[in-house]
C-alpha cells in the first residue's frame, strides 16, 4: 500500500518526548480545548440535550473526559499523535473485533476521528461509559470465590481468541481505512470479522523506540521477523542515546596538581571491569538485585507495555501502564492530581521539540544494553530457527496490558468491562498463550496467617501481610486458570507448557527489557549461563525473576 502524504510526513505537533528511567514518555505541549471536545463529540454522537464536560484523568497517551447529559454519559479519549492515524484506527477495529467474536464486555465505540481536522485538533474516540470500579480498587475486599469467577471469565475469553486465530503479526484495522467520524459511515463487507487481515503493527515497543524513525512495522509473517525488527530498533535507539551521552562523558576532564588534564571514559577508565559480562566503571558497584548499588530492588518486565499495577508482580510489560489504569471509565483518587498536572503542563513545554531527558543516562547501561542485543542476535537461530519459505504464522489478539486496573467490576464483583485496548496486537502463539498480566506474580504456596503479622496501634495489619496474601491467591488463581484452559482449550495449554514456548517467552522478555537498568544483570547472567551450559540446561529468565534468583 502506497503511503499517503500525511503518512510520509505525519503531524507530531502538540507533543514532545521526555526520557526518564523507564524510557521515553510523551508530553502534551498543547492542551486540548474542553469546549471544542464537548461540542465535537456531541455533534458526532447525536447528543442534543445540554451537556457538561469533566476532565477524568490522563493516561500515558491520552486525556480522558466525561461528557454527560441528563440521560447519558460518554467517554472521550483524546490522544497524542504517537502513531498518527494508525493507533486510533487499530483501537476502534480491535474493540469491534472483540465485541463481535468474544463474550467479553468492552465499551462500544460511538464515534471517532483518526485525523486532526476537527476543532479538537487531535485524534479522538467517543465510547460508551461502562459501569463498575477497577478490580485493583477492591482486590482486598472481594472474596476469593468471586476472584475465581472473574478468572473463569477471562479464561473463556482466552479460549475464544484461541479459536479465532489470525495470520501474521501486527494489528487489525477497519475495513475502510478512511478517517471516518461516525459508526454509520462504516461499510458492510460480508467478510467474517475474525478473518480480518493483519496489517502493520501498532505497539508501544515500536512507538517509544521508533517514533519518527523509518523502521519496519510489518505486518510480520513470522515471530522471528517480529523479534528481529525489535532487536534492530532497540540497537538503533541505544546507539543514538549513547552517542548523545558519550560526548559529555568524554569531555569531562580533571586537572591534577601538575595541571595535566585527564580525560575520563566510561569504558576505558582503569578500575572498570566486568561482572557476569556486565560492563562497569570504577565507581559502580554491582548489586545482586538491581545491577547498580542503591537502585530499586527489582523491576519485572514482560512483552508489550509496562505493567506498574503492582511493583512486585513477576512479569509485567514494558511501557504504558501509568495513571490510565484507574482511568478509563471511572472517577478516581488521581483526579485532583491530574487536574493539578493539567495546570502545570505548560512548564513542560520548554522541553526540546524532539526529545529531552529528566535525568542523565548512564553510558555503561547503554553499553551493556548493546552487549545484550549483540548476544541476543547471536542466539536468535537457537530460539527462532530460520525458515527459507516462511508462511504467515497464526497469531492471536492479545491484550498485553490486561491488569487489574483495566478490569471493571460491579458492586457484587461481576465483570462489567475490560478497557484500554490501544496498541493491542495480534501476536505469536508463544506470546499470547501465557498467563494474563493480572495473574502474573511470584509463586507462594503458603497461606499467610493474619494474626502472626505485626499490627499498628489502630489494629491494622502490616502491609506485608496483604502482599503475601496476594502472592498466595495469585498462585492459586493461576492454577485455577490453567485448569479452566485445559477444560476449554487443551491446545492452548500445550503451547503454554511447551519447552519451546517457554524459551521463546524468555527471549522475548530479554528483548523487551534489554535496556532496562534493573534487568541488565539478570539478562546478562542468563545469557552467560546459556553460553556455558547450553540453552536447554539453565533456568529460564522468567523463572529467575519470579524466584528472584540469578
Amino acid at each position: 500500500m502506497e503511503p499517503t502524504e500525511d503518512e510520509r510526513s505525519p503531524d507530531f505537533s502538540g507533543m514532545s518526548w521526555v526520557r526518564n528511567m523507564w524510557g521515553l514518555e510523551p508530553r502534551w505541549t498543547i492542551i486540548p480545548d474542553e469546549t471544542a471536545i464537548m461540542e465535537t463529540v456531541k455533534s458526532a454522537v447525536g447528543l442534543t440535550e445540554p451537556c457538561k464536560i469533566e476532565f477524568l484523568a490522563q493516561g500515558a497517551f491520552n486525556k480522558l473526559y466525561t461528557i454527560a447529559s441528563s440521560e447519558t454519559e460518554v467517554i472521550a479519549r483524546v490522544t497524542l499523535p504517537i502513531d498518527p492515524k494508525w493507533k486510533t484506527l487499530s483501537e476502534v477495529a480491535t474493540l469491534d473485533w472483540v465485541r463481535e467474536n468474544t463474550s467479553l464486555p468492552v465499551p462500544r465505540v460511538l464515534a471517532y476521528r483518526a485525523d486532526r481536522s476537527t476543532p479538537i485538533g487531535f485524534e479522538w474516540i467517543a465510547m460508551e461509559k461502562m459501569p463498575g470500579k477497577p478490580w485493583a480498587d477492591v482486590w482486598q475486599t472481594i472474596p476469593f470465590s468471586t476472584k475465581k469467577e472473574i478468572v473463569a471469565r477471562i479464561a473463556l475469553f482466552c479460549s475464544e481468541t484461541f479459536e479465532k486465530q489470525l495470520c501474521g503479526i501486527g494489528n487489525i484495522f477497519p475495513a475502510s481505512e478512511g478517517d471516518v467520524s461516525t459508526r454509520a459511515d462504516q461499510p458492510e463487507t460480508g467478510t467474517p470479522l475474525h478473518a480480518v487481515p493483519v496489517q502493520r503493527i501498532v505497539n508501544t515497543a515500536f512507538i517509544t523506540n521508533g517514533f519518527q524513525r523509518n523502521v519496519p512495522r510489518g505486518p510480520f509473517s513470522t515471530a522471528r521477523e517480529w523479534i528481529q525488527a525489535r532487536l534492530d530498533l532497540a540497537e538503533l535507539d541505544c546507539r543514538k542515546r549513547l552517542s548523545l551521552v558519550q560526548p559529555c562523558q568524554n569531555s569531562t576532564t580533571t586537572q591534577d596538581q601538575t595541571g595535566d588534564a585527564t580525560e575520563t571514559n566510561a569504558t576505558e577508565t582503569s578500575g572498570g571491569g566486568q561482572h557476569d559480562g556486565l560492563v562497569t566503571g570504577p565507581d559502580v558497584a554491582v548489586s545482586e538485585t538491581s545491577g547498580v548499588e542503591g537502585g530499586p530492588e527489582r523491576r519485572d518486565e514482560g512483552s508489550g507495555k509496562a505493567n506498574q499495577e503492582e511493583n512486585d508482580i513477576g512479569a509485567g510489560t514494558k511501557e504504558k501502564d501509568v495513571d490510565e489504569k484507574d482511568v478509563e471509565q471511572n472517577d478516581g483518587d488521581e483526579k485532583e492530581e491530574d487536574e493539578k498536572d493539567k495546570n502545570t503542563e505548560d512548564d513542560d513545554n520548554e522541553d526540546d521539540d524532539n526529545e529531552d531527558s529528566d535525568e542523565a543516562e548512564d553510558p555503561e547501561d547503554l553499553e551493556n544494553a548493546l552487549l545484550i542485543i549483540s548476544k541476543l542476535n547471536n542466539h536468535l537461530n537457537n530460539f527462532f530457527p530460520p525458515n527459507p519459505n516462511p508462511a504467515p504464522e497464526p497469531s492471536i489478539i492479545f491484550h498485553d496490558d490486561l491488569n487489574r486496573h483495566n478490569l471493571l467490576l460491579s458492586s457484587t464483583g461481576v465483570l462489567t468491562a475490560v478497557v484500554d485496548w490501544e496498541c493491542v496486537s495480534a501476536l505469536p502463539l508463544f506470546t499470547a498463550c501465557q498467563y494474563p498480566p493480572f495473574l502474573q506474580g511470584k509463586p507462594n504456596e503458603i497461606e499467610p496467617i493474619k494474626h502472626i503479622y505485626q499490627h499498628d496501634e489502630h489494629g491494622q495489619v502490616d502491609e506485608i501481610y496483604w502482599e503475601h496474601l496476594e502472592y498466595f491467591e495469585l498462585t492459586q488463581l493461576r492454577r485455577f486458570f490453567l485448569d479452566e484452559m485445559r477444560r476449554l482449550q487443551p491446545g492452548w495449554v500445550e503451547i503454554f507448557e511447551s519447552r519451546t514456548s517457554q524459551r521463546q517467552r524468555d527471549f522475548e522478555l530479554a528483548v523487551a527489557a534489554c535496556d532496562d537498568p534493573f534487568m541488565l544483570r539478570r539478562i546478562l547472567k542468563w545469557l552467560a549461563d546459556m553460553e556455558e551450559s547450553g540453552v536447554e540446561n539453565v533456568p529460564g529468565l522468567e523463572e529467575r525473576i519470579d524466584n528472584e534468583t540469578l
